[in-house]
């Protein structure tokens, strides 16, 4: 098939109308019981939004089996390409083990995909890069991910500003044994020279869902720390802190405390209505829940 076209117009009150200009297909040596070569290329319109597809791979109609030699796709400026394979497509529940790879993509573009995502206050420019492996089927499937943020500016109000060219890196590895259950075995955080880790579950329960959650950050840079933080750039401080996370209950509302320990310096402070030399902060605090009700410790 060269240049053909195919239009689907829904009169539903989805309107998921699409249209699919210019459709190439081509395959070579078609066989019902040998492999047999696929090379697709097509341009997917759907709600104002363009999606460019070019896939070339190996079908086995017998074994129900598709393999990805090379895959793209284009959404606006942002690039993604494909590799791996497809199985049991013959069966009630296909599976899959695909490498999903972006190019260096601004953010303003992925935005466009997804609004609201943004919480408000938070400014999101620059671009960044994003991976992803994924195994399994629909009910158990295994995953990773990474988030590269570097090229990344982040900013809330007067209270967290991180520039473009600051690490950042977001990385999870997890899976989903059922359909109502995600398990996120590593969680990991960088952000400059600091790290945080964790790990967690959800589960799926009625129309919401529980959380629990763990994380830790061990020996924080505080020097590090302030490039991003404008009030306490300015003091240029240093020192070190380290803390303890555990968030559980309703996903909306959950349950938290937080262990921390630290000790922080600096030569000189001036803000709205303190001004002063040589200010010394130590602490070591446990149970330092919203609310303070159980808080222990010293500071």
């Amino acid at each position: 098939i060269q240049k053909g076209a195919l239009h689907f117009e829904d009169y539903s009150p989805a309107q998921q109308s699409v249209d699919i200009v210019p459709l190439d297909l081509k395959l070579k040596s078609v066989s019902l019981t040998a492999p047999f070569s696929v090379q697709v290329s097509m341009l997917v319109k759907s709600k104002g939004n363009e999606i460019a597809v070019d896939l070339a791979g190996q079908a086995d109609l017998a074994k129900g089996t598709f393999k990805i030699t090379t895959g793209s796709l284009g959404l606006g400026s942002a690039k993604v390409s494909l590799t791996g394979s497809l199985a049991q497509l013959n069966t009630p529940e296909p599976s899959c083990k695909l490498h999903v790879e972006t190019n260096s993509v601004p953010i303003r573009e992925l935005l466009k995909y997804a609004p609201g995502a943004v919480p408000a206050g938070v400014v999101l420019d620059g671009s960044v890069k994003l991976s992803a492996d994924v195994a399994g089927t629909e009910s158990n499937a295994q995953f990773a991910a990474k988030c590269i943020g570097t090229g990344l500016l982040i900013a809330k109000d007067d209270e967290f500003v991180k520039p473009t060219g600051i690490p950042l890196e977001f990385s999870v590895i997890g899976s989903r044994p059922t359909p109502t259950q995600i398990i996120l075995k590593t969680i990991t955080v960088r952000l400059g020279a600091n790290e945080m880790t964790g790990s967690g579950t959800y589960q799926t329960v009625g129309n919401g869902g529980m959380l629990n959650l763990v994380a830790k950050g061990t020996d924080w840079s505080i020097q590090d720390l302030a490039k991003v933080l404008p009030l306490l750039s300015p003091s240029h401080p240093t020192g070190s802190l380290s803390f303890g996370l555990h968030a559980s209950g309703p996903a909306s509302a959950p349950q938290s405390s937080l262990q921390t320990s630290g000790n922080v310096a600096m030569a000189n402070i001036k803000q709205e209505y303190y001004e002063g030399k040589n200010l010394v902060l130590n602490w070591n605090l446990s149970d330092v829940t919203p609310d303070l009700a159980l808080v222990n410790g010293a500071a």
